[in-house]
Parts: structure tokens; C-alpha cells; sequence
């Protein structure tokens, strides 16, 4: 229960509240200039009864009353008010008399009440000087019994039940017998008028302080974690059927076969499999010796106890509750059998106390308390001899009603929530803190559960399972023309890219954990257009591109945190565009390219350590655009290229005599444009190519012993522009290319039952420069420029079933 405190303020109809009395016999201001008020709520927590300060305020005084802003004349009153009227809220009100100047305590009151609903009731708190010599008993305060009044002062019972407290019949108006001169005009005797603030103030902020991870919702500490009702705040509450899980609410299907049936303050509803409010096991019930109706899914007290002011309490032994919820036994009584006994001495009687009390050695008097493990009945408790309070066991600690073990993965450590558990994992406690354990084919990876292993038709990157994985790989400036892709002996991805706005040669290395590393090979000029990038049999890395500058073709050797050696290949005229790089089985690196002065088609092998040895491999007109270079399972090197005088596909094969014989492979329209090449195992030849008069993605193939042939891949669209082939190990052809009407990434795939299309990219105006790999386990690795954030990405496929190649 909130508290709030208020003045009484007149009204028509009186509020739930304490209105509390405060004066003294000290001379005023002299002596006591000012007096200390603090109001607590008294509640059940892990180490027993708590006591928690919810306001303090501390009033300045004088006699007779002052006009001064801010000083109060004596008596005075303040209200403690009940929010939302309850009444099972108990609490604690104490009042000092400070000495003038030094700050010291020369006496205090203590009362512990509560409220009636709908009613106001007065509590008469004077603080006598005769009070500042006594020393009382633990329970006991020096001031007159009940909250009366009274003419000398003496240790009498801090339990004050609210039932005896006086009742203000008038808000307006006090009894004639307070001691109070009554008011005239209507207003309360301290000084506040009807209408008017008091002139003790209206104290604020008296709230509850819920230990984390509760928070203060109304009139409760809940846990918005695990609570539907205040799921994530005070303001949200979990449609039925939902339960709250980390703060948020979720629906958890049929708890009857979910497999985890419901969490949170909710039970499962068995006709409906729906998770309802209510409890379904005594851990969720937050009062001291309270269980849960498994009948009404209520909180209710367990056997031999009865609910008293909001708490359960044994009335056959409880000296604050004897018989009934209204008697409480004045110490020294005990109460036994619901009746309060005075037991005499007990260090004497030869007896002791009885009933959940202690014996107090000091005065021989029967204190409320325990004394022995035997007075707590709740499970797993102790009785704790110095605060004479029932605590729990160690290695255990209090949750709601029941002491519940450190090591138990619904209450670990000292919580009092289950252990939380990403997906595909088991909670587990393990000396007092939570963790857990990832199910098969899953592992750690912070503080969740990722897969180890993916089903057909998924691949793992990223810590995820997916068919597509989109990444982006380099986003700082405009970067990504000219990409080519390339993997290395485990399977990971290198592009070689151009960096525009720095006009440099780029390279990005895929990394273990799927992050990327970017790096300049070369930053000398206007370099890295047309770039082509391919392994070493040895699994050097290597680049060919054309540097714009000088117009020469170069060669970059090196790799990713090591010494790139950057070497001309060609600088005779303007020679490097359409550069396309393959080694031989000898390892020899072999480059074809344009020669834009001439329009040939040239060729460049280096031999071992010697020099670049220059061919032309085609100077039939306009030849050797779009070039693309592969070599057959026997070794012999090959170019598919595009013959622009012609508007044609062509193809050329180096003779074992080292001279180039070429054909036209297609030439209906103007064809030929964004040619990649490439080998089935049986040694087959494969070319995909862009047909710019329909529109379409061609694809030429080799026959055994027969001419080339060609067919439509993708023909929706404007599509086919910057085609790149890869064939796997199967001899499936798979290609990425551009949908230039779509401004999409797409990716083919031929299957035995012809051409398997599907857009990978469609973010934006995506799919240029694409390059394309096949790894080993038959998954796709496609490289491409985004226009429309002038980045370079990365997407991985997973590798398609069986077909016909």
C-alpha cells in the first residue's frame, strides 16, 4: 500500500487516514525548537518484518503560534492518508523532539497502527519530558497507551490497533477533548482553514521503496520482469492468455503443450490451455505463511494462520493477534490457545514463554519473537536468536512467502525469478549465478544461443540461419564499382574493388566471425578499375586492374596484413581495361585484357620469375571488350569477349603452340556484352553473356563434338548486364547479374528442369559489378555495388539441390 500524507482538511466526508497529534511539555522554542516526524511501512521481507521509511519531515515550532512562513505553532497535526482507501496496509509513525540548536534527541514516540476504512482516526503522539530518562523494551515506547491522552507518561505498547484509535466524526472539526482550542472559523486547531493548506505543510514524496527488481505499482511491489498485470511498467498490463517475459508481453500458444506452460504471476487454465493472473504454487505468493489456492488461484493463508491487517498471523500464539484479529496481549502477557496468559517471571517460572515468544533475560518478561528454530514454520527457517526474528536457513532466502534455495534455477543466487534462457538453451544455477547450456547443434555466442549446423537449404553466416544472407561489406564513401570476388582455401571471401571518391584500389577480407577487414593495395593515381582478383595454386592473393593514370595494366600480389608488391604488366599504349586474371596448373599467372588504342584483345603470361611475355590473342576489328579467362581441365586457356565491330560473342583457345584460334559463338542482335566463362569437370565450356537487343541473360553452351548453342536465362526485364558465371562441382551453372529494370541483384540457377530465378537484392538500386564463387559446400558468394548508398555488398546463398548441368 502507497502511503501518502495529507491534513485532514475539512470535507463532507472524512478520508481513510491517521490524523496524527504532535506537542510536548518542553517549553517552545527554547528548549525544542523542532520536531522530527517519519512515517514507515511495516512489511514482510527475506530477513522478516522490515521497516520501510517511506517519508520524514522535519517541522519547525513554536508556542504560541507564529505568523513566520514556515514555522508551525503547537499542537499541530499532520494526516497519513491510505491511497485507494486500503486498509491491510500497517504502519509505523514516530516523532522526535529535537533540542534547540544542538540537533540531539531528547525523546521520541513510537506508535504501529493502521487504518479503517472510510474513516479518520486520531492519534495522540505528545512527547513528554519525563520520557527522556526511560529506557523501554523492545515492542514498548514511552507515551500514553493506545495513542490517548493521558497525565504522566509511561513504556506502553507500540501496537496501537487502528479500531481503538479515537474516530473524527468531522474532518472540520476535532473532539473537544483533545486538548486543542477549538476553532471558530471552521478550521483545524493547528492553523489550517477550510479550503487552505495546513499549516504543517502537505509532506510529499511518502513512497514505497520496492527493492529491486521490484517497482512500485499502486499499491503493490511488483516485478514488471515476469508480472502480466504491470508488464514492463505501471501502465501496461498483458492481454489474457499472455504471459510477461524480460518486460514484454507474449503470447506462449497452449500452455498445456508449449512445453514451459506459463511464467509470471499466471497459471494455466487447463479447459483452455490459456495463461490466466493468478498464482499455481506458493513461490508466487509474496506474504509471509501464504500459499497458493489452487482451487480460486488466490494467495491465501496457510493452515493455522489467519490474514490480520493485511498479513497472516498464528491467533493461537500471536501475542500481537490472540483469539482474534482485534485482541493484542500486553506484555508480559504470552498468548496460548488464543488467550493472553501472564506467565510470571520467565526466567523463573519454570516454564519460559509460549507461543512465538522469547523470554527476555533483562526483565523476565515474554517479548513477541522466537527464541527457537521449533516457533518458524516455514520451511527451510531459522530462527534468528539476536533479532529473535524467523529468517531463512543458509544457502536459502526468502521469496514471497518461502524460503527457497541459492542454487535452485528458479530462485538462484538471490533471486527470486527463475533463471532467464535465450532459445534453444537450459537454464542452469551454478554457485549462486545463473547461466545456461546451449541444446545440441547450438553454441554459446554472447549472451545467446547460435546454431552450429543449418537445415537443407540454409546456410550459417553470422551466427544465423538463413536461406540469403545480405551484408554490407565496405559503406565509407562511394565504393564497390568494379568489384570481383575470389575465396580462399577456407572457403572465405576476398573482393577487390574500386574506391571512387579516393579513385584507389580497395580489398576486403571476409573474417572467422564474418565481420570484414578493407584495405588499398594501391593508392598511387587512378587505380583499381576493371579489377579481376584470383589465388595462386601457393594461395597468394592477386589482383590485376587498370590504373587510369598512366593507362597500364598492374598487378598486385599480397594480401591482407602483409607487403602488396605492385607491378606494371603492360604500359605500351592504352591497355588493362576488361582485365580478367587466371593461373594455370603451373601457377603461372595469365591476363587478358583490352587494348583500347588498337581494339585487340591481348594476353599477358609471366613465366616463373622471368618477364611479362604481351600476345594478341584477337585483332580482328573491334575486338576483346567484356573479356573473361578460363582454363579447361586439360590446361589449354581460353577467352569468351565481345567483338563490338560485329556486335558478337566470341571465343578464343590458346593452341598448344601458344597461338589463339577464335570463333563467334553468337551472333543474332547485338550480343556479346558482360561475358564470364567457365568449365564443367568434363571439361565443357559454359558463357553467360547480355543480349542488348532483346534485353535478355544468354547462356552458350559446348556440346560434346558439336557446336555451341544458346539459350534465354532471364528474359523479364532488362536484365543480364554485369553477368557473372560460376560453375560447381556438379557442372551446375549458377550466374549473378543485374536487373536493370528492377534495380535488382538476381541469381540463376540451372536446374534439371531449365532455369531456377530468384531476386537475392532488391534493397535499393542494387546488382552492379556482380562476381560470383561457388565454395566448396556448394554455397554461393556474390559481390555487387550498391548504387544507392554508393556501398559494396556481399550476399551468401545457400547451395541449391541436385539438377542436370
Amino acid at each position: 500500500m502507497a502511503l501518502l500524507l495529507s491534513s485532514i482538511g475539512c470535507a463532507e466526508e472524512p478520508h481513510t487516514q491517521v490524523v496524527v497529534l504532535m506537542d510536548t511539555d518542553y517549553v517552545v522554542p527554547e528548549e525544542v525548537d523542532r520536531i522530527r516526524a517519519r512515517v514507515s511501512k511495516v512489511l514482510s521481507s527475506e530477513a522478516g518484518v522490515e521497516e520501510i521509511e517511506t517519508w520524514e519531515h522535519v517541522f519547525v515550532v513554536s508556542k504560541p503560534a507564529s505568523n513566520e512562513p514556515g514555522v508551525h505553532g503547537l499542537p499541530a497535526t499532520f494526516g497519513v492518508l491510505a491511497e485507494g482507501a486500503g486498509t491491510d496496509t500497517q504502519i509505523l509513525i514516530e516523532l522526535e523532539a529535537i533540542a534547540l540548536g544542538s540537533g540531539r534527541v531528547l525523546v521520541s514516540h513510537r506508535i504501529r497502527t493502521g487504518f479503517v476504512r472510510g474513516e479518520a482516526r486520531l492519534a495522540r503522539m505528545p512527547l513528554f519530558r519525563a520520557c527522556e530518562g526511560m529506557t523501554c523494551s523492545v515492542g514498548q515506547s514511552c507515551g500514553c497507551p493506545g495513542a490517548s491522552a493521558c497525565a504522566e507518561p509511561a513504556c506502553v505498547s507500540e501496537i496501537v490497533l487502528p479500531e481503538s484509535l479515537e474516530r473524527i466524526e468531522n474532518p472540520g472539526l476535532l473532539p473537544a477533548d483533545a486538548g486543542i482550542p477549538p476553532r471558530t472559523d471552521g478550521g483545524m486547531p493547528d492553523g489550517s482553514v477550510d479550503g487552505g493548506e495546513p499549516d504543517a505543510g502537505t509532506p510529499d514524496g511518502g513512497v514505497i521503496n520496492c527493492e529491486p527488481p521490484l517497482l512500485l505499482c499502486g499499491m503493490d511491489c511488483v516485478n514488471p520482469q515476469a508480472d502480466p498485470r504491470y508488464c514492463g511498467d505501471c501502465e501496461t498490463s498483458c492481454p489474457i492468455g499472455s504471459v510477461c517475459e524480460t518486460g514484454s508481453c507474449f503470447d506462449p500458444g497452449d500452455c498445456r503443450s508449449n512445453g514451459v506452460g506459463c511464467s509470471g504471476f499466471t497459471f494455466c487454465e487447463e479447459a483452455t490451455g490459456q495463461c490466466l493472473p493468478g498464482c499455481r504454487d506458493a513461490q508466487q505468493c509474496t506474504g509471509a505463511h501464504e500459499e497458493c489456492d489452487i482451487d480460486t488461484h488466490e494467495c491465501v493463508c496457510a493452515i493455522g494462520f489467519q490474514r490480520c491487517e493485511g498479513a497472516c498471523v498464528d491467533t493461537q500464539n500471536d501475542p500481537s493477534f490472540c483469539g482474534d484479529c482485534t485482541r493484542s496481549c500486553s506484555p508480559p502477557d504470552v498468548c496460548e490457545s488464543g488467550t493472553c496468559v501472564d506467565p510470571g517471571d520467565c526466567r523463573t517460572n519454570d516454564s519460559g514463554c509460549s507461543g512465538f515468544t522469547y523470554c527476555d533475560e533483562s526483565t523476565g518478561e515474554c517479548l513477541r519473537g522466537c527464541e527457537s528454530d521449533g516457533q518458524c514454520v516455514g520451511d527451510n527457517e531459522i530462527c534468528n536468536t539476536t533479532l529473535h526474528e524467523c529468517v531463512c536457513a543458509p544457502a536459502f532466502h526468502r521469496c514471497g512467502a518461502v524460503c527457497v534455495s541459492n542454487l535452485d534455477v528458479d530462485s538462484c543466487g538471490a533471486s527470486c525469478a527463475p533463471c532467464p534462457a535465450p532459445p534453444n538453451s537450459v537454464a542452469t544455477c551454478a554457485s549462486g549465478s545463473c547461466g545456461f547450456t546451449c541444446d545440441d547443434t547450438y553454441e554459446p555466442c554472447g549472451p545467446m544461443c547460435c546454431p552450429t549446423t543449418c537445415p537443407p537449404g540454409q546456410v550459417l553466416y553470422e551466427q544465423a540461419c538463413a536461406r540469403i544472407h545480405i551484408q554490407v561489406v565496405d559503406e565509407f564513401g562511394n565504393v564497390g564499382e568494379h568489384s570481383a570476388l575470389a575465396l580462399d582455401d577456407a572457403g572465405r571471401a576476398h573482393i577487390a574493388y574500386y574506391i571512387q571518391n579516393g579513385r584507389d584500389l580497395g580489398h576486403a577480407a571476409q573474417q572467422s566471425n564474418d565481420s570484414w577487414l578493407s584495405e588499398k593495395p594501391d593508392s598511387t593515381g587512378d587505380v583499381g578499375q576493371h579489377a579481376s582478383i584470383a589465388f595462386s595454386p601457393s594461395g597468394v592473393l592477386h589482383i590485376a586492374y587498370y590504373d587510369a593514370t598512366t593507362e597500364a595494366l598492374m598487378l598486385a600480389s599480397g594480401g591482407m596484413g602483409s607487403f602488396w608488391s605492385v607491378e606494371i604488366v603492360d604500359d605500351v599504349g592504352d591497355v588493362g581495361r576488361h582485365a580478367s586474371l587466371a593461373f594455370d596448373g603451373d601457377g603461372n599467372p595469365h591476363i587478358s585484357y583490352y587494348e583500347a588504342g588498337d581494339k585487340d584483345l591481348l594476353h599477358a603470361t609471366k613465366q616463373g620469375a622471368g618477364g611479362w611475355a604481351v600476345q594478341v590473342a584477337d585483332a580482328d576489328g573491334d575486338v576483346g571488350e567484356y573479356s573473361s579467362l578460363a582454363f579447361d581441365p586439360s590446361g589449354a586457356a581460353h577467352i569468351s569477349y565481345y567483338d563490338a565491330g560485329n556486335a558478337d560473342l566470341k571465343h578464343a583457345v590458346q593452341e598448344p603452340d601458344g597461338t589463339w584460334r577464335s570463333q563467334t559463338i553468337a551472333s543474332v542482335g547485338k550480343v556479346g556484352e558482360f561475358t564470364s566463362l567457365g568449365f564443367t569437370p568434363s571439361g565443357l565450356g559454359r558463357i553467360v553473356f547480355y543480349d542488348e537487343t532483346n534485353g535478355d541473360l544468354r547462356f552458350a553452351s559446348e556440346a560434346i563434338l558439336g557446336p555451341w548453342t544458346a539459350e534465354t536465362v532471364d528474359s523479364e526485364g532488362d536484365v543480364g548486364k554485369f553477368a557473372s558465371l560460376a560453375i560447381d562441382a556438379t557442372g551446375r551453372a549458377r550466374v549473378g547479374y543485374y536487373d536493370e529494370t528492377s534495380g535488382d541483384l538476381k541469381y540463376a540457377v540451372r536446374s534439371s528442369g531449365g532455369w531456377v530465378v530468384e531476386t537475392v537484392d532488391d534493397t535499393g538500386d542494387v546488382g552492379q559489378f556482380a562476381s560470383i564463387a561457388v565454395d566448396q559446400a556448394g554455397h554461393t558468394h556474390i559481390s555487387y555495388y550498391d548504387l544507392t548508398n554508393t556501398n559494396l555488398k556481399y550476399a551468401l546463398i545457400a547451395g541449391p539441390g541436385p539438377s542436370v548441368p
